[in-house]
Parts: structure tokens; sequence; C-alpha cells
């Protein structure tokens, strides 16, 4: 039974939710204290506000915590990034040191002939 309510609420929420409803406007609904459909009305505002705060939640604070728990990963990564990219580099400036000399050296054995 517990389940069928959180589903209905579930339910009822997102369809609000997509209407676009403010949901934290009052109830106006002048009611005695003892009626079912008043209790009923106050449980449903107060599963969906608790649904709200579950969204809020989740769009919020997993994020932060899954932003947290990656950056190291992060981290990581763009340091083995950086020095690959450093390896890349230093090998390509080398060979392209390297043909310059044997060029100069070329030259300067036509020279000498």
């Amino acid at each position: 039974m517990h389940q069928a309510h959180v589903a209905l609420a579930g339910q009822q929420y997102a369809h609000a939710r997509a209407a676009g409803h403010s949901l934290r406007e009052p109830v106006a609904q002048p009611v005695g204290a003892d009626d079912p459909r008043r209790w009923e009305t106050l449980a449903e505002r107060v599963r969906v506000q608790v649904l709200q705060h579950v969204d809020l939640f989740t769009d919020t604070g997993l994020q932060e915590q899954l932003a947290r728990r990656l950056q190291p990963i992060t981290d990581r990564a763009s340091a083995e990034l950086v020095a690959a990219i450093s390896q890349q580099v230093g090998q390509l400036l080398r060979a392209c040191v390297a043909e310059a000399v044997e060029r100069e050296i070329e030259k300067w054995r036509a020279e000498e002939r």
C-alpha cells in the first residue's frame, strides 16, 4: 500500500510539474479539521513538497558529490594528457632539431668540397 501511495504521489507530482503549477500555493478549501478530504489534500501537498526537495537534492547535491568524486579522476587524466602531449611535442621537436642539424652538416660539407 505504501508503494502505491508513493507511485501515485510521484505521478501527481510529475503531472503538476509538467503542467507548470506552483505546488506551494495554499489550497483554498474551507473545510473542517476532521474532514478526510482536508487531510488527503494536506498529505498530497506534503508528498509533493518532499518530492520537490528530493528533486532539488538530485539536481544540486548529487551533482556536487559526483563532481567532487570525479575531480581526482579528472585531475589524473589531465596530468596524463599533459604528459603525453609533452612527450609527443618533445619527440617532434627533437626530430625537427636533428633534421635541421643534419641539413647544416650537409651544407657545411658541401661548402668544404
